[in-house]
């Protein structure tokens, strides 16, 4: 189009040339001239209407222009999909021949598969009845252990008030022998007589009395039945009696055998006695050491062990470390702090954690911060301790530390006191490594190590 264009321009202008020529060449022209002039004139028309074409074809070439570099564009952004899913067709394919040969040539067979799958189902429901069976039997020995603690308690509580009546027995004894104008225990024992003896006599006392008094009626009977009756067979009354006398000494005999066993059981009870008395004196020994046991083991007024004060001394300095890292990350709403009365009588006490809302200006447990809040507790408490850490061991700087995950939970003004934290923590020296996926903090980090997967595994790859 631009040569016929540049063609119809030289010819117009040849033709104008001509024509003004024949003008200036006779002021009367002639018939040929004439002739001449009007095939000048038409093919000048005809040469201007080609040049009003040509501006009509140049415009839309004009707008043709654009479509044509969209179209190559077009053109190119298809070659490179073409050469992109070539490509991916032959990691396809290569991924695909890799996990062929990754399956064993047992189980490339659907119904082999299929059966392979059936084994594993079984073999899982038959672990999960196991499991099952386990925290069954992990109960009941729960339960068992339980009652076990209950019954020790119970027993302990029997002893300590066995041991209070014997102490209470043992000053009613010592009242009473003073009473009796007994210098000591040892008199008192010589002097007194077994209970079985004493009763012993009394009841010899006593069937004497009723005896004679029952022989003294039977006397006035017989007297008043032998009015006017014969004299009785003797003999018969004395072998009566001599059955009566075998009785009697079979009677006594055994009356002797009970007095030994009785001797031999007043000689069990004084020993057991004299068994009580050292007891008593090695209990009056160790009683105070038994007392500071107890109150190092955790029963007193706070449940609190000697091990747990100790632990409290120095969790107290953690706290102090710690809340001045929680007040700066919670923009001066929380402090950590120690609770110290007892929130469980049953448990021991004097480690438990509670936070001060200065929203509220109350304290509550620590169990009620959300998941952000209890990160940036938890990170606070890390600080503390390697700040106590480091005081403790004279100084010795711990150069390098290390948070695994946590920053999910944080809203993102919290995330950004938090990494204001750790960079003010490395500006002082130290290093500081952070195991994370939240994209947030990988844009704040400078060095990173990224894991990257792939279908031939993971591998790692330095980010600076």
């Amino acid at each position: 189009a631009a040569q016929q264009r540049a063609g119809a321009q030289a010819e117009v202008a040849t033709l104008e040339a001509a024509l003004r020529a024949a003008a200036d060449g006779a002021d009367a022209p002639s018939p040929a001239a004439a002739t001449t002039a009007a095939a000048l004139q038409h093919k000048l028309d005809a040469a201007r209407a080609a040049a009003t074409e040509l501006a009509s074809a140049r415009a839309q070439l004009q707008g043709l222009e654009p479509a044509l570099t969209a179209a190559n564009e077009r053109h190119e952004q298809g070659r490179q999909a073409a050469s992109a899913a070539d490509a991916a067709l032959a990691a396809a394919l290569h991924l695909a021949e890799d996990r062929r040969a990754a399956v064993p040539a047992a189980l490339r067979a659907p119904a082999a598969l299929a059966a392979a799958l059936n084994g594993a189902r079984t073999q899982v429901n038959r672990l999960q009845t196991a499991l099952q069976g386990a925290q069954a039997a992990q109960a009941e020995a729960a339960n068992h252990e339980a009652g076990a603690r209950a019954q020790a308690e119970t027993l302990g509580e029997a002893a300590r008030l066995a041991a209070v009546r014997t102490e209470e027995a043992a000053a009613q004894l010592a009242t009473a022998m003073q009473q009796s104008g007994f210098a000591s225990e040892a008199d008192y024992r010589a002097a007194a007589l077994a209970p079985a003896a004493l009763d012993a006599m009394a009841a010899a006392l006593q069937a004497f009395d009723e005896s004679h008094a029952a022989a003294r009626e039977r006397h006035v009977r017989a007297l008043a039945t032998l009015e006017g009756l014969v004299r009785p067979d003797l003999p018969a009354l004395e072998a009566a009696a001599a059955t009566a006398r075998e009785r009697l000494e079979q009677t006594l005999g055994e009356l002797g055998r009970q007095h030994s066993e009785l001797a031999r059981t007043d000689a069990t009870l004084a020993t057991l006695a004299a068994i009580a008395r050292q007891t008593g004196e090695i209990e009056a020994q160790y009683r105070v050491a038994g007392h500071v046991a107890a109150v190092a083991n955790g029963e007193n007024g706070r449940n609190l062990t000697f091990q747990r004060y100790v632990l409290a001394a120095l969790l107290d300095d953690v706290l102090r470390a710690a809340s001045h890292r929680l007040k700066a990350m919670s923009r001066g709403r929380y402090l950590l702090q120690r609770r110290e009365d007892v929130a469980d009588g049953r448990r021991a006490a004097g480690l438990d954690l509670e936070v001060m809302d200065d929203y509220t200006g109350r304290s509550r447990p620590a169990s009620t911060l959300s998941g952000g809040e209890g990160f940036m507790a938890s990170l606070s408490l890390a600080l503390g301790l390697s700040d106590v850490v480091q005081a403790y061991a004279g100084g010795m700087q711990l150069e390098t530390l290390f948070i695994d995950e946590g920053f999910g939970s944080l809203d993102p003004e919290s995330l950004d006191m938090a990494m204001k934290t750790l960079v003010d923590l490395r500006q002082k020296g130290r290093m500081v490594g952070v195991i994370s996926h939240v994209e947030e903090m990988k844009q704040q980090i400078d060095v990173a190590l990224e894991v990257v997967q792939d279908v031939r595994g993971s591998r790692v790859r330095l980010r600076l």
